[in-house]
């Protein structure tokens, strides 16, 4: 009993983690679009 309680504990750590680094790579990656959108707008502009 405390082993299947231990593995269901463990099992939603992993889904919390998981879902906490893909919300982290989501939002460093539209920061990083965001970024380079406004150097290409300011090449442009240089251009």
């Amino acid at each position: 009993m405390l082993a299947g309680y231990i593995q269901y504990i463990s099992d939603i750590v992993v889904k919390e983690t998981l879902e906490n680094i893909r919300n982290q790579l989501e939002i460093k990656t539209r920061y990083e679009q965001e970024k380079l959108a406004m150097d290409r707008v300011r090449l442009k502009k240089s251009a």
